[in-house]
């Protein structure tokens, strides 16, 4: 599995879980100290998500 191909894995991980703890994405970048189009990116695969979400996925 190349890195593109982990990051959209997380990203689907990070949206499944923030949407089945019924949070927006800007609550979630709040929650972590990121902004909703950091979650956003994250969510697409763009970026990774830089330990911001470890202790809370």
């Amino acid at each position: 599995m190349d890195l593109g191909s982990e990051r959209r894995s997380f990203g689907r991980y990070i949206r499944e879980r923030r949407e089945s703890a019924g949070l927006t994405q800007g609550e979630l970048g709040a929650a972590v100290g990121a902004s909703q189009p950091t979650v956003s990116a994250w969510e697409r695969g763009e970026l990774a998500e830089r330990g911001y979400c470890s202790p809370f996925v």
